[in-house]
């Protein structure tokens, strides 16, 4: 393993890594539900049969556009075709209470396939996302 030191290196050269490179932890990020209404695309996670579905995704960012962006960009591809957010709502969670409000008060049938609090955390500090359960069959009149 070779070892070397920034100083050691150019100005220009040093600068053009650090601007290649996100840094392993991002401060200030917010945690998001994005609730995307999908059609199933080439995902087979979802039922042949439902026209549309929810996908929820979980995503740290600087706030909710960003979120939403990530959000959909993850879900195309994970095969899905974005359609619209569901209920036009994107929420800002608590990401402390995670499991405590969001798993077990919403989502307990679904907690073995959730991610765990020290997941979100890490999440959270790295600007991580995560699928949740895809719900359905919706309707367009959801969109």
């Amino acid at each position: 393993m070779d070892i070397f030191y920034s100083h050691d290196l150019p100005r220009a050269l040093m600068a053009s890594v650090r601007s290649g490179c996100m840094p392993l932890f991002i401060p200030d990020l917010s945690w998001f539900e994005c609730p995307l209404l999908v059609k199933r695309g080439t995902n087979e996670g979802m039922p042949l049969e439902w026209p549309l579905g929810v996908s929820f995704w979980y995503v740290a960012a600087h706030n909710y556009e960003d979120a939403l962006f990530a959000a959909v960009a993850a879900a195309r591809a994970a095969g899905f075709e974005f359609v619209n957010v569901y209920d036009g709502k994107v929420v800002q969670l608590d990401s402390t209470k995670w499991w405590s409000d969001l798993v077990m008060g919403k989502w307990r049938e679904y907690s073995e396939h959730l991610p765990t609090q020290q997941q979100v955390e890490v999440a959270v500090a790295t600007g991580g996302l995560f699928m949740g359960p895809i719900i359905g069959p919706a309707a367009a009149s959801d969109a």
